[in-house]
């Protein structure tokens, strides 16, 4: 449950890439980052995923 609303297209988005990055072996510490680092590379504002 959250305090706040959030993007339920982008949230499911984001952690879909983070559990690819899971099932190949990455940490979860460092999924998380990877997938925010190549979100802020595409552009994606961290307001619709930085609640995460």
């Amino acid at each position: 449950m959250s305090l706040w609303k959030v993007a339920d297209e982008e949230t499911a988005d984001l952690m879909g890439d983070y559990y690819q990055r899971l099932l190949v072996g990455e940490g979860r510490s460092e999924a998380l980052r990877e997938v925010q680092l190549d979100w802020l590379s595409r552009g994606a504002h961290p307001y619709y995923w930085a609640s995460l």
